[in-house]
């Protein structure tokens, strides 16, 4: 037998016993894999998350902190209270499998990246430092059904984007600083049961949230004015903090949807 046939079967049968890492390809997606390198370098490098590599690596066969697979796919990231900084990359919006973002309890400020997840079912940036406006990319997550965004430093209005996020079920806007009217498009929230506003700076009425299928709304500390809704006097309603009208409230309008409520 030719020796370099024999050097070959020597090496596979070394691998096969050892399992050397040179012997194993990579299992991650290579466009899971590429999205996670830019954003270990977006992070600047942080030797806290162990395992991750700028410049190569298998996230999922050398099982990367934060990130759990499925297959060869990375299906979420969990970087939740690490101290981290820098930003999100901007390579996040290719990886299709991801279903859960959590980068909450960090420190990262400026504005949220644009490019997310376009699958993810749950989102959360709370307490970090991010600023200006929830970008339009939000509203491409149609299967999203936990947003949380709340103590940050959001000023902007609300955009009216919100009406394809028929899945979103809990919503957290809490603790920030945004301004202006609450979006129409919030009336299309169908799936909606908690909705937390509270200490923002919105004005106008609530009359948006009517006929929406809430449990749970806490719109305290904010300029709202107007009435309160009758239907949203039958649920769990946190209202203090705000310049509400205290004489009677004119009758709905002919025709009005009775609110959907949930068994």
């Amino acid at each position: 037998m030719d020796w370099r046939w024999r050097e070959l079967i020597s090496f596979i049968i070394l691998c096969i016993l050892w399992s050397k890492p040179i012997c194993i390809q990579g299992t991650t997606n290579p466009t899971d894999a590429s999205a996670l390198r830019v954003l270990y370098i977006s992070l600047d490098s942080p030797s806290r998350l162990t395992q991750w590599n700028a410049n190569g690596g298998d996230p999922c066969g050398q099982s990367w902190k934060g990130i759990t697979c499925s297959d060869s796919r990375v299906t979420e990231i969990n970087l939740s209270g690490l101290g981290l900084s820098g930003s999100l990359g901007y390579q996040l919006g290719s990886m299709t499998s991801v279903t859960n973002l959590d980068v909450s309890n960090n420190n990262f400020g400026g504005e949220i990246v644009y490019n997310l997840p376009p699958n993810l079912k749950r989102l959360n940036l709370g307490r970090n430092n991010f600023n200006k406006a929830i970008p339009y990319s939000i509203s491409l997550t149609t299967s999203l059904q936990y947003l949380n965004i709340s103590h940050n430093q959001l000023q902007d209005p609300l955009m009216d984007v919100y009406g394809q996020l028929t899945s979103l079920s809990i919503l957290d806007l809490s603790f920030n600083a945004m301004s202006g009217n609450l979006p129409q498009s919030f009336s299309s929230l169908s799936g909606i049961s908690s909705m937390y506003l509270q200490n923002n700076r919105f004005t106008g009425t609530i009359d948006v949230l009517a006929t929406l299928p809430l449990d749970n709304l806490n719109v305290e500390n904010n300029r709202f004015t107007g009435w309160i809704p009758e239907p949203l006097k039958n649920i769990n309603l946190q209202k203090n903090g705000n310049s509400w009208n205290t004489g009677p409230a004119p009758r709905p309008p002919p025709g009005a949807p009775p609110a959907s409520r949930r068994n």
